[in-house]
């Protein structure tokens, strides 16, 4: 129907996402407003979006329910005017991804690249979150925080345990890496 209208989508998400038919109550009221890049049909009968998240945006009304959800939603503003403390956040949050990138087997190289490159708080602090494999309640409260001063710092926050998660899974690997060369060695002695 988006398509067909040419209009855009509010995606938000589901609290709770066992419950088959959510009300009001279960739908968190900060979302995304995104424009369809493509849509879809895929080999088993469903549909597959692209989209580009474009604003936050606040639920204000749901005003259909069926046969599918439509809702009034007001555009959110990020402000403008940066902290003094914010080119040093983005600086360390830069500095704590490219360390969680190494690291992490799961994300391609190039997400580092692309984010050196984003000069804007507020983008910066999306996009890494939106690369990170963290709880829903984690992406919504990003979601739900305006400022990108603090959305920086609860990055930077999250960077930091991820970081610590990797190095301790690195370790592990390391560790039993050299366990089974060793006992390879052992084996190869023997023969």
């Amino acid at each position: 129907a988006a398509l067909i209208n040419n209009e855009n989508l509010v995606v938000s998400a589901q609290k709770d996402s066992s419950i088959l038919i959510p009300g009001m109550g279960d739908i968190y009221t900060i979302g995304t407003e995104i424009t369809i890049g493509k849509a879809l049909r895929m080999p088993d009968e469903s549909n597959s979006v692209l989209g580009q998240g474009r604003h936050r945006v606040e639920i204000v009304e749901f005003t259909q329910w069926s046969p599918y959800i439509r809702v009034r939603a007001r555009l959110i503003q990020e402000p403008m005017d940066w902290q003094r403390n914010t080119e040093a956040l983005m600086r360390a949050v830069t500095t704590l991804f490219e360390k969680v990138v190494d690291l992490n087997r799961n994300m391609p190289e190039d997400a580092y690249t692309f984010a050196i490159n984003i000069d804007e708080p507020g983008w910066l602090a999306d996009f890494v979150a939106s690369t990170l494999n963290i709880s829903l309640e984690d992406r919504q409260d990003m979601l739900e925080t305006i400022d990108p001063t603090i959305r920086l710092q609860k990055m930077s926050i999250a960077l930091a345990k991820e970081l610590d998660v990797l190095e301790l899974e690195d370790q592990i690997h390391s560790q039993v890496q050299q366990e089974v060369e060793q006992a390879q060695r052992e084996h190869f002695l023997r023969e």
